[in-house]
């Protein structure tokens, strides 16, 4: 994991997702993709960026849980 600080905030980068042993590959399978200054950018699902924070454990990812578990779920 390594910790940029930018304008907007903190941004950490992640090498290995927690909870998906298998790395990005499972996380691509269910993700979206957005485009940014006409660049295409995949984006982890709502639930599968729960599954991992709730793996990390880190004091910030269980602080980010409530907010994110109160969102709606994609059907």
């Amino acid at each position: 994991m390594m910790t940029l600080i930018t304008e907007h905030g903190p941004l950490d980068l992640c090498f290995a997702p927690a909870g998906f042993p298998e790395g990005y590959s499972t996380l691509s399978e269910d993700a979206s993709v957005i485009e940014v200054s006409a660049t295409a950018l995949p984006v982890a699902s709502l639930e599968d960026v729960v599954t991992s924070k709730r793996a990390a454990g880190r004091p910030k990812d269980i602080v980010a849980l409530p907010p994110l578990e109160a969102r709606p779920r994609r059907t």
